[in-house]
This record gives structure tokens, sequence and C-alpha cells, in this order.
């Protein structure tokens, strides 16, 4: 993985988060998801999840911080909640950082908001990128991994939307 990647494409969509949002320019989630691979948080690809339940999910992968809906038997790509990364501390000279969260939902008033993926998207790759480019193995040691997923379906969302696809 270039180090470099995740902040251009950070860089890229919060110079174009607005056409996006209106259909000028079309996104491509496959330039996101092979850069969270090779982050290693997650033992497979993160496309690999979209499929499994919710149940599974948390079961078998989730350091359980979304919050998951319709009795856990859903697909996990219909999580409204999105684990947004949103701010990083510590000290990465002594190999210690500590990534901070907060919850955000994708679906306020029951309606998806295009601008809230992508802005969780747009925010968290900058704060993830701008540690890969120090120390990658500090990401993959302590990001987590409901966050990772947030940013996936971020991207699968804001892609399904703009082809017209509700979720």
């Amino acid at each position: 993985m270039e180090k470099l990647s995740i902040s251009e494409l950070a860089d890229w969509l919060e110079a174009n988060m607005q056409a996006i949002a209106a259909k000028k320019i079309q996104f491509d989630p496959t330039r996101v998801y092979p850069l969270l691979d090779a982050l290693h948080v997650l033992p497979a690809s993160v496309t690999t999840y979209f499929d499994m339940t919710q149940e599974q999910y948390y079961e078998q992968v989730s350091d359980h911080e979304l919050n998951l809906v319709n009795g856990q038997k859903a697909k996990l790509a219909d999580i409204k909640d999105r684990y947004m990364v949103n701010h990083v501390d510590g000290v990465l000279s002594d190999d210690n950082v500590h990534f901070a969260y907060n919850h955000e939902n994708a679906y306020p008033n029951g309606e998806y908001d295009v601008t809230q993926d992508l802005h969780v998207l747009t925010y968290g790759l900058e704060v993830v990128g701008a540690v890969a480019t120090i120390n990658v193995d500090l990401v993959t040691r302590d990001l987590s991994r409901d966050a990772v997923i947030s940013l996936a379906l971020a991207a699968q969302h804001i892609a399904a939307w703009q082809s017209g696809e509700d979720r």
C-alpha cells in the first residue's frame, strides 16, 4: 500500500464532496476497499462481510461498538449506524496512539443522508491516513474493526445511493 493513498483519497473526497452529493461526480467504492484491506485490521477483505448477517459479524469479527438492528438477522450491509473515527492522539514515537470515535446515523429521520456517509468516510480516512502515513502498524493494531466496517459501509451506501439503489 502506498502510504499516502488513504490521505490522498480523503483529500479528493473533501474536494469533491458537494459534487458527489449532487451526483455530478461518480463515486467509486472500489477505490476505498483495497485501502481498508491493506490496513489488515480485519481478517478478510471488507467486502466479504457485506452479505454476512449482523449476528454472524457480531459473534465472529466485531469489537461490539456498532448498533445492530432487526434482531441481528439482517445483512451487515443494512446497518444504519456508523462508528466514525473522529480523532487520534498519543505519542507516535512511543508507538502509542488512541483513536476516538462517535456514532453517526446515516439515516436520520428514517431516510438516507448521503452527506452523513460522505462525512464519515472523508473524516475517517483523514484521521486513519494521517497515522498510516507515519506508521501503518499502529493502525493495524489500534483501529476498531467496527470503524473499518463503517468506512466500507459508508462507501458502499454512497455508491448505491448514486446509482439509485435504496438500502
